[in-house]
């Protein structure tokens, strides 16, 4: 799917027809994702076209920045008025730590191997109260999903694969406490949801 989240967002019309079908469930993930509020430095890392810090900076007291190595999502993000670099290292002109940092649908695009990297280079920039969102789509979703062609899991440039189970086992080894999100409600357990979603806190 070549199309960014804020055409998903903001321009359902640019969606391509066979696509079309998933937006809502792209509208309800970014939804939980703003309702877990914020406050401070907020870094999102991977942010694609600054749809969603976008939100969380028109809803909260945030400094906002982003990191997007695409160019063409960058200048996106940048055209909504964010602050937006191309890589980690470039972060230290804005002095690091944050408060939050985001990886939404970040860690599946890169091996398990790239994703605990990943990780490994984010966690240092978190201040040692701070809170780290992190949102994969899920291997194990209800099977009503996959019925309806809404899993994400199975793209094809995705590099991972992620489960409740693993997410949870990366997160412990860095933190102490592991919030769950229910994707669109409780009667769908969180780990059955197209997406998990999870905010970590208490650094190790």
């Amino acid at each position: 799917m070549q199309d960014a989240i804020g055409d998903r967002l903001d321009h359902p019309e640019r969606v391509p027809a066979e696509y079309q079908h998933l937006i809502a469930d792209d509208v309800q993930r970014v939804r939980r994702i703003v309702d877990l509020g914020y406050a401070g430095r907020v870094l999102d890392v991977g942010c694609s076209d600054g749809a969603i810090l976008a939100r969380i900076g028109d809803r909260y007291p945030v400094n906002a920045y982003g990191v997007e190595p695409n160019g063409p999502a960058r200048f996106r993000a940048e055209q909504r008025g964010l602050t937006v670099y191309a890589e980690l290292p470039m972060l230290s002109a804005v002095c690091p730590p944050f408060d939050h940092i985001l990886l939404c649908e970040v860690l599946e695009h890169q091996t398990d191997e790239g994703a605990a990297q990943l990780l490994a280079d984010v966690l240092p920039l978190l201040a040692p109260d701070g809170c780290l969102t992190v949102t994969v789509p899920n291997r194990d979703c209800d099977e009503r999903y996959t019925a309806g062609c809404r899993d994400r899991w199975r793209w094809p440039d995705h590099r991972s694969v992620w489960t409740a189970g693993k997410l949870w086992h990366v997160l412990a080894r860095s933190f102490q406490d592991i919030q769950w999100v229910a994707h669109w409600s409780e009667d769908v357990p969180y780990y059955l949801g197209i997406f998990l979603i999870a905010r970590a806190k208490g650094t190790r």
